[in-house]
């Protein structure tokens, strides 16, 4: 049978291990100039003048009938030098042209044109390639997406995703950030199990082991009853004295 003391230096090893890596990374991403915006979602100011076709006429050009299909959530983008409708249904997300009321679709030259355009340098020899599943530069985010590499000196990769065109860019530093950022909050085992319940349910399991570790330290730490001395008898034969 383990002993507490014995549990409680397990508990102790893995909790300190943790909270070594916690403390850490903590640092990293709060040091002075850490922060990264991330997720640059806009590309400029609303031109509304442009949104010569209204909402309601957008939305019933999804179906092609005057019946409007049930509607999760609308936003108004501005995605390069077009104004754009983001509408949201159950069945998937569009985008419509709010000048024309066309589909809008983000292809890889304007994918390329937006991580050009979000780029404050100058870009190298640029490569546009298309994911279907998230990498170590783009663990969340809205899916299938371009990665546009700069082929700048400090390695500078643009996602845009091809479902509402909102933008990810990082170069080799804020990479090494992002994975302090991944490390610290356990969304690092995405890339591994794309499925919420596990990232949750690891976060969940460390705390759990965490107050067994308090639980145990405490129980140590309560004084106990000294147990009275055991008086040892001799079974040595007395000697005897002539």
């Amino acid at each position: 049978m383990l002993h507490s003391r014995t549990i409680h230096k397990w508990i102790g090893i893995f909790v300190g291990l943790f909270l070594l890596m916690w403390t850490v990374t903590g640092i990293i991403m709060v040091w002075p100039g850490a922060r990264n915006r991330g997720r640059e979602g806009e590309h400029g100011g609303l031109d509304l003048r442009q949104a010569t076709v209204s909402p309601a006429e957008a939305i019933a050009s999804m179906s092609g009938t005057d019946s409007v299909p049930p509607v999760r959530g609308f936003q108004v983008l501005q995605i390069l030098d077009a104004v754009v409708y983001q509408i949201q249904t159950r069945r998937n997300t569009v985008l419509i042209n709010a000048a024309t009321g066309d589909r809008y679709s983000i292809t890889p030259d304007i994918a390329r044109e937006i991580a050009r355009t979000s780029f404050r340098g100058t870009p190298g020899e640029v490569q546009v390639e298309h994911l279907t599943a998230y990498d170590a530069g783009y663990s969340s985010g809205a899916l299938p997406a371009y990665r546009v590499r700069l082929g700048d000196a400090a390695s500078t990769t643009t996602y845009v995703s091809e479902l509402d065109g909102s933008v990810v860019t990082g170069d080799s530093r804020k990479r090494f950030r992002a994975a302090a950022g991944k490390l610290h909050d356990f969304s690092v085992v995405k890339l591994v199990f794309t499925a919420d319940w596990i990232h949750r349910g690891l976060a969940i399991l460390t705390c759990f082991v965490a107050i067994g570790g308090i639980l145990t330290g405490y129980w140590l730490a309560l004084p106990k009853k000294k147990a009275p001395p055991t008086r040892v008898r001799s079974t040595m034969p007395m000697s005897r004295q002539d």
